[in-house]
This record gives structure tokens, sequence and C-alpha cells, in this order.
């Protein structure tokens, strides 16, 4: 090969080479971007590797990446905690693409082209080790590795709990719940657990909801479902401009939008994020009324088309005298009168039922109508 021609291969296979890269992630922020600049790029804890990673999660060799052409592969090195591509094991060669996210060992990653990134991170220089999980965290590992394979390209459990209408019993629609489908992270209380410790509650959230209308076609018939926020969630900045892409995916599906009872917010917002919500055919709800004080004031000054009433409130209603619940349900008519749609929630025995049709709400949700169930 004459000078020129081999001078010409070793630019075709650097260029090749510079365009794909791995981007870690740091508290949630993708922007550690590692390019992939040898033909065989072998990742793993020894020092020997191409990108080590600090992790005791992390094999001494646990893959290679490696290039066919100009197509990029992952093969996974018989690491003892495995490879995942996309949230699944991989046990062969499997070709990479621009977006997918890949887990080694509890380390996700995402994988980058740059000629295919219209939007991203930005990629700068990156020292190829990553610092990740201590041995003194190791009871939370698989946890924090299965949400960081939910988050980074993963999908939620379709998970949904029916509400019904108290007087006849019929449907009303579905509440979508949070749950994982991974180790670790089952149930709502581990996938908020987790998120927190890594700082991600928003993203979970974010997820949730997305999650909960692409699986509703599961549950066949055409009833609105409710979808819920998290109180660090900035409502105009990030709920609002992901339910108006929601409507545009679902535009005959009914949709509630319930607002945490921790949420700090002010009336102001509450009417303005109701007015934006309306425009797009979206109804809104608070959430876990009676839990505490915060909704009171938005209730008065800033009205809802649904409000959820917790559990706490129904079972305190059992022990008063009946006077006091006639005295409650006379708020409850007055907040009916207004258009507003009453639901009690966590309904779970024949005594609560029994409170739900004296004081007259409209609504119920809870184990003794029906439990959460995975379609």
């Amino acid at each position: 090969m004459s000078p020129a021609s081999e001078n010409a291969t070793i630019d075709r296979m650097t260029d090749r080479l510079v365009k794909w890269s791995l981007v870690g992630t740091e508290n949630g922020v993708s922007h550690h971007a590692i390019a992939i600049n040898t033909e065989n790029f072998r990742v793993g804890r020894r020092q020997d590797m191409d990108l080590r990673i600090d992790s005791l999660l992390t094999s001494g060799y646990h893959a290679e990446l490696y290039f066919v052409n100009d197509s990029l592969f992952v093969r996974d090195a018989g690491s003892t905690n495995g490879t995942f591509l996309n949230g699944m094991s991989i046990t062969r060669d499997v070709e990479l693409h621009h977006g997918d996210c890949l887990d080694l060992g509890g380390t996700a990653f995402r994988i980058v082209r740059q000629g295919d990134m219209t939007r991203g991170p930005q990629l700068g220089a990156f020292n190829a080790v990553m610092k990740t999980s201590s041995p003194t965290n190791a009871i939370d590992t698989a946890g924090e590795r299965s949400l960081a394979r939910l988050l980074c390209g993963g999908t939620l459990a379709p998970c949904y709990q029916a509400i019904y209408h108290l007087q006849t019993n019929e449907l009303a629609g579905y509440e979508f719940l949070a749950r994982g489908r991974y180790p670790g992270i089952e149930t709502a209380g581990q996938l908020f657990t987790q998120s927190a410790k890594a700082g991600r509650d928003v993203e979970l959230s974010v997820l949730c909801r997305q999650q909960a209308f692409v699986h509703c076609h599961l549950l066949g018939a055409d009833f609105p479902i409710f979808v819920n926020t998290h109180p660090a969630e900035p409502l105009l900045e990030v709920v609002l401009p992901q339910m108006r892409n929601l409507r545009q995916a679902y535009p005959d599906r009914g949709m509630v939008l319930e607002i945490h009872e921790s949420a700090h917010t002010e009336p102001g917002l509450i009417r303005e994020l109701r007015k934006q919500l309306s425009m797009i055919n979206v109804q809104l709800g608070f959430d876990d009324f009676g839990a505490g004080q915060n909704r009171l004031r938005e209730m008065i000054s800033a009205s809802a088309d649904y409000i959820k009433f917790d559990p706490s409130l129904i079972r305190d209603l059992l022990q008063v005298p009946k006077e006091q619940r006639r005295f409650f349900a006379m708020i409850l008519n007055g907040i009916k009168n207004e258009g507003t749609i009453t639901v009690a929630e966590g309904i779970e025995t024949a005594e609560m039922d029994e409170v739900c049709h004296e004081l007259g709400f409209d609504l119920v949700q809870g184990y003794l109508y029906g439990r959460p169930t995975m379609y």
C-alpha cells in the first residue's frame, strides 16, 4: 500500500472512530463524553481498560465495543453483573444505535453518534475513569442500577387502579400507578426512594405520565386516565409542556392531571395552570386533600375539576358523631355545587364505604372496589 493510500485508510478509520461516544451521567445530567477511539474498545475495572469503571459491580474485563465497517457493536465479556441494552440483558453481540442506553455493571451510558446529534448533550473532554457506587453503598446497588436502566430507555409496568361512580358502581376512569419491572424498584415506594437518592424525581415523574398513556390502549374503553405530579416539578415549565405533547399524541383520551398535596403552589399559579390545561382539554385535580392544609387556600380561590380526599380524612370521619359528619357533608355539597367532582380515595372497608354514601361523594377508589391491576 502506498503512503497516500495508507494515510487515507487511517483518516477514514479516525473519522469513523471519533463519531461514536459514550455519554455518562452525573446527578441525572448527561455531560461526560468518552470517545470510542479504538477498533476494539474494552471496558472494565482493570487498569489496562480503554474505559475504566471504578465500581465493584463492574468486572475486571466487562465488555467490548467494536466496529464492523461503520457499525458499532457491543459484546459482554462474561461479566458477573451483566451488560444491558435499553433495559434488556444481552447474551450475544448486538449492534448499537444512536440514543441507545448501555448499562455496564450498573453504570449507564447513552450511545451518541455525532452525525445524528440534532439535539443532545455537548461532547467535551473527560478522562476515561468513571467513579460509581462505593462498596459501602452496595446494599442499594440493585435498585440504583435498575433506576438508571429505567431512566435510560426502560419502561414501567402497565399498572392502573379503577375509579368508580359511587351511586351506580359504573367505571369512571383509571389512575396510573408507578410500578417497576426491574429488581429493587418494583413498588412505587422503591421507585421514588431510589429517584430521591439519585436526584432524579422529576425525570421519574415525567416518565410515569408518559408511560400512563403509552399503555392506556390495554384498558380498552376510552375512560379518562388520571396521572400525578411530583412536588419538585415546575408545573408550567415541565408538566404543562409534556401534557401538551401527550394531548397531541393521544387526542381522544380523557386526561386528568393531579397536583400532589405537598406541592408548594400559589392560587395564581393554579389558576393559570388550569386555564392552560383547559385549552388542551386536560382536567385538573387536587390529590390527597385532607392529608394537610396546603390545598385549602387553593380550593377556595382556584378551583379544580376534581378533588381527591385522602383516606386518612375518611377514617377520621368514622370516629366523629353524625352531627359533625353532616357539617362536612355541607362543605362537600358546596364543592360539588361549584362543578367540582369529589373522589374518596383508599376505600378499603364497608364502614368507609357507608360513610362515603352518607356524605355524598361522587366517585370512589380503593381496594374495596378494585385493587391496582397489571394489564
